[in-house]
Order: C-alpha cells, then structure tokens, then sequence
C-alpha cells in the first residue's frame, strides 16, 4: 500500500478523483465526507463524475458506513451522474463499497462503471465528455 493518508483527492475538469487507503473507522469517514464536500464545491453547478480508485481501500467497521453511505445520496442530489470505480478484484473491498452506497447504486441506474483497467476507465470519462484525456492521463494519481 502506498505511504499516503487515508484519502486523496482532486479535481479534473468536471471528474472528481478519490483514491482510499487502508482501513477506515468512523473518525476517518466523517473527516473524508467534510474534506470532500469542500473540495467538490466548484464542480456542484452541473453534471459531474466520480473516478474512485479502491485498489487499496480496505473494508471499513459497520460505524462509518452510514456517513458514507450519506455522502453518496449527497452526491447525486448535487450533481453526480456516473461512478468510475477502479479495483483489484478484492471481493470484500466491493462489498464494502457496495454496504457504503446502499440505495444510491439504485439511483445511478447502471451509471457506475467497474474496472480493472485504468485505461478503459480514462477513455470512458473523456468519451463521456467529463475531462479530456490529456488531462487525466497527465494526472500522477494513476500511476
């Protein structure tokens, strides 16, 4: 796992970028949830897209589903239209993320787009119109 904080994130044109890391509690979760809704502000005057990358999120205890679970109905009231989520094909990290967006997946209606290639989600986002894909292939985060 990489040496990093529980959490990264960035903006790409209308894509927000969010990476997990290790395993989460409910401080960590409300503190993700806070950082990330002042970090999407600009992106909440129209349509946007989140890239998730949870290659080295690990399952997270039942205490901090619910803030996250929050935050995914949050999102698509504000804006989200499509989920890109990047994964190792860990079946207990996709049951997690599965615990954490429950009623939220209903909504996206097939909208949440799943891959073990960073590539194949790249060119979805740029053929999706959300960033180019100079930009996204420029970003550091996916290497």
């Amino acid at each position: 796992m990489p040496a990093k904080a529980n959490y990264s994130m960035a903006r790409l044109e209308r894509c927000f970028v969010v990476a997990g890391y290790g395993h989460w509690n409910q401080t960590i979760s409300h503190r993700y949830v806070r950082d990330f809704r002042q970090q999407i502000v600009p992106l909440l005057n129209g349509s946007w897209c989140c890239l998730l990358d949870i290659r080295y999120w690990r399952v997270s205890t039942a205490d901090s589903w619910q803030s996250l679970a929050d935050n995914t109905r949050w999102c698509l009231a504000n804006g989200l239209v499509k989920t890109f989520v990047w994964h190792d094909n860990d079946s207990m990290v996709l049951w997690n993320l599965h615990k954490v967006t429950t009623g939220a997946v209903e909504r996206l209606q097939g909208n949440i787009i799943y891959s073990e290639n960073i590539n194949n989600l790249l060119q979805q986002i740029a053929d999706a119109g959300f960033c180019s894909l100079e930009v996204l292939q420029q970003y550091d985060g996916f290497k």
